[in-house]
């Protein structure tokens, strides 16, 4: 598998300014309009509300290369756990470590896939207000 590094800036289609710098590996969960700080107009970001990406999309962002980078590392691991009597113990701590290493990365994106919806939810009922069905 092929690891790498790909950091980008992300600037207004308008004006060039920059409006973020990170390392990207698949869209993120977010807001997908932006407004430009330097020229104030509007454009769609490389973000994406949860229910607008792509199967493909979501899985890249639940399982980037470097959560699959840290999973094989962790695989090591226990490949390369030191002969001891207690395997279980030895397993059982290194499943604690990686628990306590997934945690904040878990939560964090529970978090950014629940205030996606959330976003959604308020908008999509002034949207498509006449598409509702009559019962």
């Amino acid at each position: 598998m092929y690891l790498h590094i790909r950091w980008t800036n992300f600037k207004c289609p308008h004006c060039g300014a920059t409006w973020a710098s990170r390392i990207v590996s698949a869209p993120r969960v977010g807001i997908e309009g932006r407004t430009c700080t330097k020229c104030g107009r509007e454009f769609f970001s490389h973000d994406r509300e949860w229910v607008h990406m792509t199967r493909g999309e979501k899985r890249g962002y639940l399982l980037s290369e470097w959560v699959i980078g840290w999973l094989l590392f962790y695989a090591l691991l226990f490949i390369i756990v030191p002969g001891s009597d207690d395997k279980l113990g030895t397993v059982l701590i290194l499943l604690g470590v990686g628990a306590v290493m997934f945690s904040p990365l878990v939560l964090a994106r529970v978090a950014a896939i629940r205030q996606s919806n959330a976003r959604i939810r308020a908008i999509a009922p002034r949207q498509f207000k006449l598409r509702q069905p009559r019962l």
